[in-house]
């Protein structure tokens, strides 16, 4: 599945990327999220500069609602692709958990498969 919300708000930061899906939150995260928040959450550090998940980092103190809220709206106008149009609401909640985890949280109660 082809995820572009459109050059226009250059909500895709990679021409053609694609959603890649998996059995976890964290390999979600690794394979769509890593090129901008980092590994570890600790932001980007290449062209493409996400905000870090890490502790004292700008979303690491988001609750989970927040987390699920901005993983699926994403943020087009920054380069932050919408999730919901190619991960479920499921992936989308397994993700939010494993970031929680790279906050230095405990992941939302009641998800699983995070990592």
């Amino acid at each position: 599945m082809l995820v572009l919300v459109g050059n226009h708000y250059r909500a895709n930061p990679l021409p053609g990327q694609t959603v890649v899906h998996g059995r976890t939150g964290e390999e979600i995260y690794l394979r769509n999220c890593v090129l901008c928040h980092g590994r570890n959450g600790e932001g980007g550090n290449g062209a493409i500069k996400g905000p870090a998940f890490t502790p004292g980092g700008p979303l690491a103190n988001l609750t989970f609602d927040q987390r699920v809220d901005r993983i699926g709206r994403g943020k087009p106008l920054r380069g932050m692709p919408r999730w919901k149009q190619g991960l479920s609401d499921d992936e989308i909640r397994m993700v939010a958990a494993y970031t929680q985890l790279l906050s230095g949280q405990e992941p939302q109660p009641g998800i699983e498969d995070v990592r």
